[in-house]
Protein backbone atom coordinates (compact mmCIF):
# COMPACT_ATOMS: atom_id res chain seq x y z
CA UNK A 1 0.00 0.00 0.00
CA UNK A 2 1.41 3.46 -1.02
CA UNK A 3 1.61 6.17 1.66
CA UNK A 4 2.08 9.39 1.54
CA UNK A 5 3.20 12.69 3.45
CA UNK A 6 0.97 15.77 1.68
CA UNK A 7 2.68 18.68 2.63
CA UNK A 8 0.37 22.55 2.76
CA UNK A 9 0.71 25.48 3.67
CA UNK A 10 -0.89 27.47 6.36
CA UNK A 11 -0.24 30.91 4.79
CA UNK A 12 0.80 34.25 6.70
CA UNK A 13 -1.88 34.85 8.33
CA UNK A 14 -5.44 33.50 9.85
CA UNK A 15 -7.94 31.16 8.42
CA UNK A 16 -8.82 33.31 5.27
CA UNK A 17 -5.70 32.70 4.02
CA UNK A 18 -5.77 29.15 3.73
CA UNK A 19 -6.18 27.83 -0.09
CA UNK A 20 -9.56 25.74 -0.95
CA UNK A 21 -7.56 22.66 -1.72
CA UNK A 22 -5.72 22.75 1.98
CA UNK A 23 -8.94 23.74 3.38
CA UNK A 24 -10.71 20.41 2.04
CA UNK A 25 -7.78 18.16 2.90
CA UNK A 26 -7.79 18.83 6.16
CA UNK A 27 -11.51 18.25 6.75
CA UNK A 28 -10.70 14.59 5.41
CA UNK A 29 -9.95 13.58 8.78
CA UNK A 30 -6.61 12.25 7.71
CA UNK A 31 -3.99 12.52 10.46
CA UNK A 32 -2.73 16.51 10.73
CA UNK A 33 0.45 17.43 11.58
CA UNK A 34 1.62 21.19 12.55
CA UNK A 35 5.14 22.25 12.83
CA UNK A 36 4.05 24.61 15.46
CA UNK A 37 0.95 25.54 16.50
CA UNK A 38 2.03 29.17 17.23
CA UNK A 39 -0.09 30.16 13.92
CA UNK A 40 -3.37 32.09 13.78
CA UNK A 41 -5.21 28.90 11.63
CA UNK A 42 -3.90 26.65 14.48
CA UNK A 43 -6.16 28.78 16.65
CA UNK A 44 -8.99 28.26 14.10
CA UNK A 45 -8.53 25.00 13.93
CA UNK A 46 -9.62 24.40 17.41
CA UNK A 47 -12.63 26.32 16.93
CA UNK A 48 -13.60 23.92 14.28
CA UNK A 49 -12.85 21.06 16.24
CA UNK A 50 -10.15 19.67 13.64
CA UNK A 51 -7.47 17.77 15.94
CA UNK A 52 -3.75 18.07 14.78
CA UNK A 53 -0.36 17.86 16.81
CA UNK A 54 1.98 20.51 16.91
CA UNK A 55 5.36 19.83 17.21
CA UNK A 56 6.36 23.35 19.82
CA UNK A 57 7.45 20.62 22.53
CA UNK A 58 10.42 19.55 20.14
CA UNK A 59 11.90 23.02 19.94
CA UNK A 60 11.96 22.85 23.88
CA UNK A 61 13.88 20.20 24.07
CA UNK A 62 16.72 20.74 21.34
CA UNK A 63 19.51 23.66 21.48
CA UNK A 64 19.51 23.67 17.26
CA UNK A 65 17.44 23.67 14.79
CA UNK A 66 18.81 21.24 12.73
CA UNK A 67 18.35 18.62 15.96
CA UNK A 68 14.78 20.18 16.30
CA UNK A 69 13.75 19.43 12.33
CA UNK A 70 15.63 16.15 12.35
CA UNK A 71 13.09 14.91 15.29
CA UNK A 72 10.01 16.35 12.86
CA UNK A 73 11.34 14.51 9.91
CA UNK A 74 11.73 11.17 11.55
CA UNK A 75 8.62 11.86 13.85
CA UNK A 76 6.84 11.91 10.08
CA UNK A 77 8.04 9.30 8.44
CA UNK A 78 7.34 7.10 11.39
CA UNK A 79 3.93 8.54 11.80
CA UNK A 80 3.22 7.78 7.69
CA UNK A 81 4.24 3.91 8.60
CA UNK A 82 0.56 3.53 10.00
CA UNK A 83 -1.49 5.48 7.61
CA UNK A 84 -2.05 5.64 3.94
CA UNK A 85 -1.85 9.82 4.49
CA UNK A 86 -0.44 12.64 6.64
CA UNK A 87 -1.13 16.19 6.39
CA UNK A 88 2.20 18.08 7.25
CA UNK A 89 1.02 21.91 7.60
CA UNK A 90 3.81 24.61 7.63
CA UNK A 91 3.57 28.53 8.48
CA UNK A 92 3.49 30.24 5.45
CA UNK A 93 4.63 28.66 1.83
CA UNK A 94 6.28 24.83 2.48
CA UNK A 95 8.22 26.38 -0.83
CA UNK A 96 9.77 28.54 0.79
CA UNK A 97 12.45 28.54 3.45
CA UNK A 98 10.90 25.47 5.26
CA UNK A 99 13.94 23.34 5.86
CA UNK A 100 12.32 20.11 6.77
CA UNK A 101 9.89 20.12 3.52
CA UNK A 102 13.47 19.77 2.09
CA UNK A 103 14.55 16.85 4.22
CA UNK A 104 11.16 15.33 3.82
CA UNK A 105 11.52 15.42 0.12
CA UNK A 106 14.93 14.20 0.90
Amino acid sequence: MKRKIVVVGLGYGDEEGLSLGTLRLIQQGYPLYLRTAQHPVADWLKTQSLSFQAFDEIYEKHASFAAVYEEIVHTLLDRVKRETCIIYAVPGNPAVAEKTVHQLKE
